[in-house]
C-alpha cells in the first residue's frame, strides 16, 4: 500500500541521518520506525483479554503501574541522546526495545484503567 505523508522537517532530517548511518533508504527507515511504533498494537486483543481476567486488586494495581525506575531512566537517557543526535546504532536497538516495553506497559495500564472504571473500582478520569 502506498501512503503520502507530510513530515516535520526535523523528523525527515532525523530519518535521513539514520538512513545515511545504516545504509538504507529514507523510506525504509520511516517504514521501520512506523512498524516498530505500531507493533504493540498487534497484542491489543491479547492484552485486553488478559486484563479482563485479573482480580479487582490486580486491575487496580495495574491501572496505577509505572515502568521500572531503572528502565525508565535508561529510556530517558537514550531518548535524550537520540534528540541530540548522539545515539549510536547499538543504542538505537536498545531504545527501540525499551520503547516497546514502555508502549506495551501503557496499553496494559490503559486497559486496566478502563476495566477498573467498568467494574466501579474507580471513577473515570477527568478531562
Amino acid at each position: 500500500m502506498e501512503v503520502t505523508l507530510k513530515l516535520p522537517d526535523e523528523t525527515y532530517q532525523l530519518a535521513e541521518q539514520l538512513a545515511l548511518i545504516t545504509g538504507q533508504d529514507v523510506a525504509e527507515v520511516l517504514i521501520g520506525a512506523l512498524s516498530s511504533s505500531l507493533q504493540p498494537l498487534n497484542n491489543f486483543a491479547a492484552i485486553e483479554q488478559s486484563v479482563n481476567k485479573l482480580s479487582d486488586e490486580e486491575v487496580l494495581a495495574l491501572s496505577e503501574s509505572q515502568m521500572d525506575a531503572e528502565l525508565a531512566e535508561e529510556l530517558s537517557v537514550l531518548a535524550d541522546k537520540q534528540q541530540r543526535g548522539l545515539l549510536e546504532i547499538r543504542d538505537q536497538q536498545r531504545l527501540d526495545a525499551l520503547m516497546q516495553v514502555h508502549n506495551v506497559g501503557l496499553l496494559r495500564k490503559a486497559h486496566a484503567l478502563r476495566e477498573a472504571v467498568l467494574r466501579g473500582l474507580r471513577p473515570p478520569l477527568e478531562p
